[in-house]
């Protein structure tokens, strides 16, 4: 099971941590289009719950979910040596649906 964040912080370094591996991983995928063209098909699913739960954030918005986060089902159905930071993402989505670890 993921780790959660522990305190609000902690969260939002998380969120801001997933958007630049995404972001990383975008890079990589326009430099080695050959290896990395399976990644075009689902990287823009990875990225918008992150940039909606960001964008929640800066507005004040943000509110705990009770389902999993919509890229969990991209995480389970492509190869894990394609999204090298799906744990972060676990993290993330643990943390959305179960609230802070602050024990």
């Amino acid at each position: 099971m993921a780790q959660r964040a522990r305190n609000s912080a902690e969260y939002i370094d998380l969120i801001k941590s997933a958007l630049l591996e995404i972001e990383d991983l975008r890079a990589t995928m326009e430099y080695d289009e050959e290896s990395m063209g399976e990644v075009a098909s689902f990287i823009d699913r990875l990225k918008k719950p992150i940039d909606d739960i960001h964008q929640q954030m800066l507005n004040n918005e943000y509110c705990w979910g009770k389902d999993d986060l919509d890229f969990i089902k991209v995480i389970e159905q492509v190869d894990e040596r394609l999204i090298p930071f799906a744990e972060l993402l676990y993290r993330i989505n643990a943390t959305h649906t179960k609230g802070l670890d602050a024990a």
